[in-house]
């Protein structure tokens, strides 16, 4: 069914050897909160009027970059995202058994970072150039991670000018998305995320505060907000901050 606009959301999930962690409120692997925050945002657009609006894309990262695929498709329906996470967790189960999470599926290892950052550019390019969506149509990347770019250069310095490098690349192309970053941890760089992060629209950040997360929104150095969050409490992903993540996804997610 046609609709009037069309959204596509791009999430980039960190599997690097870190998110194996299990400094979480309830004792579960950091990157099982991840995936599980990303299903319940989805879950939550199923159940919307607007549901038909939305494509996605998913695409694991650790030392190595996993694009997400369904045959040659690149971007998919909700219906097909919800069951290719579900199908990843499924065929990546963990030694005792339990679902895989993206730390099994991608292998654990490094945070390439900016190679993830440059693989999505193809997508939202396709997606721009696609005759079958709405004249109008937006994208938004959302950058869960717990660490630093640390693949690309043995410099701290020079991976993070790599991951800048890509996000200027990123916003000049053909259809330049909105970045929102989630920090996981203690050695994530949340002064880059915060410098890579968009400034939210007057809305979002209403939104934002009628889902009581207002608080944990991060501000640049000019006291500007940016669509960053810091979901960790001295290291600890805790229930108020798991809570506050899926808010953060689910608000941005609908008013992009």
């Amino acid at each position: 069914q046609e609709t009037p606009e069309a959204e596509l959301l791009i999430f980039l999930l960190d599997g690097s050897g870190s998110m194996t962690e299990t400094n979480t409120h309830d004792g579960r692997e950091k990157a099982d909160h991840e995936v599980e925050i990303v299903i319940k945002t989805l879950e939550r657009l199923s159940a919307s009027s607007k549901r038909a609006n939305f494509r996605f894309h998913v695409m694991y990262f650790a030392r190595n970059v996993m694009p997400r695929k369904i045959g040659e498709k690149i971007y998919y329906t909700i219906d097909e995202v919800l069951d290719l996470i579900n199908d990843d967790r499924e065929k990546h189960r963990k030694p005792d058994d339990t679902i895989g999470n993206p730390a099994y599926i991608v292998g654990g290892g490094q945070t390439a970072l900016a190679d993830a950052i440059e693989s999505i550019e193809n997508v939202i390019i396709e997606f721009h150039n696609d005759e079958g969506i709405p004249e109008e149509h937006n994208a938004t990347v959302f950058i869960f991670t717990d660490g630093h770019e640390n693949v690309r250069s043995s410099s701290s310095q020079q991976c993070i000018d790599e991951v800048k490098l890509e996000i200027v690349k990123l916003s000049s192309c053909i259809l330049p998305p909105a970045i929102a970053t989630i920090s996981l941890g203690n050695d994530a760089d949340d002064e880059l995320l915060i410098d890579i992060a968009s400034e939210p629209q007057k809305r979002q950040l209403e939104h934002l505060d009628r889902a009581g997360v207002l608080n944990h929104i991060q501000k640049d150095p000019d006291g500007n907000y940016r669509c960053a969050l810091k979901g960790h409490a001295d290291d600890e992903i805790t229930e108020e901050l798991s809570e506050a993540i899926r808010n953060f996804v689910d608000v941005l997610s609908q008013t992009v």
